[in-house]
């Protein structure tokens, strides 16, 4: 039986024609279009209509109302499926009429067998209901897909966007002028024998390089437990005490043949909190030496290999860490002990490694760049509150933390981000891989979904096109915003401007509904995670330039014996303009403290000075938001 035949002898069941019993037509008739015509929509504004009703029960019972998604695919799919059975059915009924009413004698029109009506008559319905519409639709969502990221592509190169990364990353300058050209950097990495089947550039991190560096770590288990907002505080006290019992642990364990972990030196008895540190660190003393005179290199680009995508190894950040906080515990001890010129060259470094990350496209390391910063102001603060610097070491210091550009690392990073997610798209499509497990390629470690976008199983190439296009047009929008902040800065502050980013990175693209659909999914799953980047890197901002008024304000004290009443106080001689708040672009915000030291805030988030307060953690996870950014925090 074909399927043309198996179509008719199903269009004349009576129970199909129950509610329309009078278009039923006559065998040598035709099939009244109008049914034909109107069907489809019926069948699927039915179909919807259920849809809607589970919905709604289903928002009842606490669900989240997620349905975008669900109608656009389920209406496609039905429309589709009832146009090619109507369409189908109209042109098999009409031919058969046409030769009732012309052959003779007449073709048959015996009832189909048993078998044919239940076995091979079903295979016809899935066929024509099911695989036909499914394939129908693909075939045009990949056309579609194909144009509309051509589309965008050609748009923006060109604008003079870079949207491969090989354009994006840096280009690796000459060792001598390479931070990360030296040890233990250079070996962190293990290169691919070359040959035709390197899939990529490095085998992996160096073991053995990478066991090096444990050097550099601190026995921050050993630590009395503290408020994340008080990591700050750890006195050095505290870490002799921490590393008084990692020695004690190490000579104990010392013949079990355990090989893990730093191995510091022994403690002379008797010595103070100062003298421990340095002692027990001194294993790290020539590898410090050494990576603190490559800091002043006028470069700093590590060999990522970046055509790996988010895949890429970056091992580097973790011992860029280790090596900051052990030179932040360096500088207070030195400085307990007079060792003012052996601080101010850790301290100098600590800034000089802060800035090492500035090249990187990358949100991850900016993220860790504007950490660094963090301690590295820290780092500084500790010896304006001992008094301790000169004013030759504080103008170097003051012009180090004037040197960069915050937000323009930021869109820098974001340039390397999209570009990574663009080159993901195109690998999956080149290599077959349209699963919903791939997903997993395009999401780095911190990003997180807003937990209600539909995850797909099978991602047909048009869509995967259509996501690619739609995530380059978003990235395209916070970039600009973000060029626009670095560049110019509004005259009102960052305040309002970075809301205005703050709405891009929701995840909702222009002219789009609260609903997911299937060409957005990975904007609104990617795009959250850039939420934090702007307000992070004008933070840093904020800290950097504290820090730098924070200098001019100890230059003025060695001079005059007390620290000013204002910051005006301080211009033409220290600094060349009364330093602004980037939030509100007012004055930054100065009080003296009672221990004859001072506190310098912004108004922070919230765009309100409240007198210099900022929440701790646990205030803010009990709902009360963040007050000011003040700086600097309290040393002991």
């Amino acid at each position: 039986m074909s399927p043309a035949a198996y179509y008719c002898w199903l269009s004349e069941r009576r129970w199909l024609w129950t509610l329309r019993r009078r278009f039923q037509p006559k065998r040598e008739e035709n099939y009244p279009t109008v049914i034909a015509v109107l069907m489809p929509p019926v069948v699927t504004a039915l179909a919807l209509l259920l849809v809607a009703m589970l919905g709604w029960l289903a928002t009842r019972n606490g669900f989240p109302p997620r349905l975008g998604f669900v109608y656009w695919l389920l209406g496609s799919l039905v429309f589709t499926s009832a146009a090619v059975h109507w369409g189908f059915t109209w042109l098999a009924w009409n031919q058969r009429a046409a030769r009732l009413r012309t052959q003779k004698p007449p073709p048959s029109t015996a009832r189909p067998g048993a078998f044919a009506r239940w076995l091979i008559g079903p295979l016809y319905l899935l066929l024509l209901g099911v695989v036909t519409p499914v394939a129908l639709l693909t075939a045009i969502e990949n056309i579609r897909g194909a144009w509309r990221w051509r589309e965008v592509r050609t748009e923006l190169v060109d604008r003079g966007e870079r949207l491969e990364i090989s354009k994006v990353a840096p280009k690796s300058p000459p060792a001598d002028q390479n931070f990360f050209a030296t040890s233990p950097f250079n070996r962190l990495l293990e290169p691919r024998p070359a040959g035709p089947r390197a899939a990529r550039a490095y085998t992996g991190v160096n073991a053995d390089a990478l066991r090096e560096t444990e050097v550099f770590a601190l026995p921050n288990s050993s630590l009395p437990k503290r408020d994340r907002d008080e990591a700050a505080l750890i006195s050095l006290a505290d870490w002799a005490a921490a590393l008084r019992v990692a020695v004690s642990n190490q000579a104990a364990a010392s013949g079990s043949g355990d090989t893990r972990g730093p191995k510091y030196a022994a403690i002379p008895s008797g010595t103070n909190d100062a003298a421990v540190v340095l002692a027990a660190t001194s294993i790290a003393n020539a590898e410090l030496a050494q990576i603190c005179e490559a800091s002043r290199r006028p470069r700093a680009v590590f060999p990522v290999a970046w055509e790996d995508g988010f895949q890429a190894l970056i091992p580097h950040l973790s011992v860029l860490r280790s090596v900051q906080n052990l030179l932040e515990v360096r500088v207070a001890a030195k400085l307990a002990q007079g060792d003012v010129a052996g601080a101010f060259a850790d301290a100098e470094c600590s800034i000089h490694l802060a800035d090492a990350l500035r090249e990187e496209p990358l949100l991850i390391s900016q993220l860790v760049h504007f950490s660094q910063m963090n301690i590295a102001a820290r780092t500084v603060w500790r010896g304006i509150v001992t008094h301790s610097w000169t004013d030759a070491q504080l103008a170097e210091f003051q012009r180090l933390f004037q040197q960069t550009d915050w937000l323009g690392c930021v869109a820098y990073a974001l340039e390397g981000e999209r570009s990574n997610a663009l080159s993901t798209f195109d690998r999956w499509i080149a290599g077959g891989r349209f699963f919903g497990s791939q997903e997993a390629d395009l999401r780095e470690s911190e990003v997180d979904s807003d937990g209600g976008v539909p995850r797909p199983n099978l991602m047909p190439t048009g869509w995967i096109r259509q996501n690619q296009a739609a995530l380059a047009v978003q990235y395209q929008r916070l970039l600009e915003a973000t060029r626009r902040l670095a560049t110019n800065p509004p005259a009102t502050g960052y305040l309002v401007a970075l809301e205005e980013l703050n709405q891009i990175t929701q995840g909702v693209p222009p002219g789009a509904t609260a609903w997911a659909s299937p060409y957005d999914i990975f904007v609104r799953m990617l795009m959250p995670a850039m939420s934090n980047a702007a307000i992070k890197a004008v933070r840093a901002e904020v800290t950097a330039r504290c820090a730098a008024t924070a200098c001019a304000l100890e230059r003025y004290r060695l001079r005059t014996g007390a620290y000013p009443e204002k910051l005006a106080a301080l211009v033409p001689d220290f600094l060349s303009a009364v330093p602004r708040d980037p939030m509100d672009n007012q004055p930054l915000r100065y009080a003296r403290t009672t221990d004859e030291l001072f506190r310098l805030w912004s108004v922070g988030e919230n765009g309100r000075d409240d007198g210099g307060h900022q929440r701790r953690s646990e205030e803010r996870k009990k709902g009360k938001g963040v007050l000011d950014w003040v700086w600097p925090y309290p040393v002991p």
